[in-house]
């Protein structure tokens, strides 16, 4: 990008354009769910991205699953980055797991590899009385959020209790 500066008077103006430009984030959401199908398909994610050519992802949120769908008694694998620019030593992200009525379900603080890696369960237990649905999670890690969806089924022999999600994502 180049600019042309007319007069001396406008630097302050240019400088904060191009801080503005320099420091925009966007959030890039994506929840497909096929109720045919009755699976969420992947890529259930909000990663926060910085605005520059190489689209930087600055903090992600996944599940590890192709269809994010997961049974009674199965633990549920959240992983994830922190993008280098914003990383700092020691310091932990804080994961917030809601019910699908929208009520914390968990919260905790979860360690960052120094690769900007992490990983947790998150425990989907008989005995807890977890019910049926679809499950956000929000990730924070200092100024910034992602957020992942899963849903939850809740298995008797041979026949799934029906579960409907709504695939809108705030």
């Amino acid at each position: 990008m180049t600019a042309n500066r007319t007069n001396k008077n406008n630097d302050g103006g240019f400088i904060i354009l191009m801080l503005l430009m320099a420091t925009t984030v966007m959030m890039t959401p994506s929840l497909v769910y096929n109720a045919a199908a009755s699976t969420a398909k992947a890529t259930n994610s909000i990663a926060i991205s910085e605005s520059n050519d190489n689209h930087q992802q600055l903090l992600t949120a996944n599940t590890d699953r192709g269809t994010d769908v997961y049974t009674n008694n199965e633990a549920v694998i959240v992983s994830g980055t922190i993008s280098r620019s914003i990383l700092k030593e020691g310091e932990s992200i804080l994961s917030r797991v809601y019910y699908p009525d929208g009520t914390l379900y968990q919260q905790k603080a979860v360690g960052v590899l120094a690769d900007g890696k992490y990983t947790y369960r998150v425990e989907m237990d008989d005995f807890l009385g977890i019910p049926a649905g679809e499950y956000r999670v929000v990730v924070s890690y200092a100024d910034y959020q992602a957020e992942t969806r899963f849903v939850h089924v809740i298995e008797y022999g041979e026949n799934p209790e029906a579960v409907r999600v709504s695939s809108a994502v705030t």
